[in-house]
């Protein structure tokens, strides 16, 4: 199991070595912004419970979702949210899904 120090790391693959990133969990600030360089261009990202702690606008949810607008800004790819069922519940809740299509 991984301290709260290595949580995020992915210093073990390469950059452009996913296509598809599930961020759940602890830290999910700290694994988007681990996760982004390591996703191939064209690749997805789906921040699970995007919905959480609506109200920390600085709590680590605003924090990963930032990232995420921001990575899709920056290299045009489409943010879409989804509220249905999510793929770790059995009730409903919202996600955020990106592609990043290219680096920047």
């Amino acid at each position: 199991m991984r301290g709260p120090e290595t949580y995020a790391a992915l210093t073990g693959y390469p950059d452009a070595h996913f296509d598809f990133a599930l961020v759940d969990g602890a830290d999910r600030a700290g694994c988007v912004a681990s996760v982004l360089p390591k996703l191939r261009p064209g690749g997805w990202i789906y921040l699970d419970n995007s919905d959480k702690d609506m109200t920390l606008a600085d709590g680590n949810l605003r924090r990963a979702e930032a990232l995420l607008v921001e990575a899709a800004r920056r290299c045009g790819g489409p943010v879409r949210y989804f509220v249905d069922f999510s793929p770790t519940n059995f009730f409903v809740e919202q996600g955020m899904l990106v592609r990043i299509t290219a680096h920047s």
